[in-house]
């Protein structure tokens, strides 16, 4: 199970699924924090699988989503 996401603020971010997957936060409408509030935050691992220019996000996460089958067998939804 992954999570493909992106972020120009990456810490930011991750703090953001933080807060979100501990309760702390309200949780969006996505399968990542129910998984985070049932499982722990801590069983989750955070990586940077590529670097890529602001304009480049959208294409780059569609990318790695089908690589990983993110949407189908994972926790993205968009």
């Amino acid at each position: 199970m992954c999570y493909v996401g992106q972020a120009v603020d990456i810490a930011n971010r991750w703090k953001q699924h933080i807060k979100r997957g501990i309760g702390a936060e309200a949780p969006t409408k996505n399968k990542l924090y129910p998984a985070m509030i049932n499982c722990g935050v801590e069983n989750f691992k955070f990586e940077i699988i590529q670097e890529c220019p602001a304009n480049l996000l959208n294409e780059r996460e569609k990318y790695w989503q089908d690589v990983f089958k993110a949407k189908e067998f994972g926790y993205s939804i968009k």
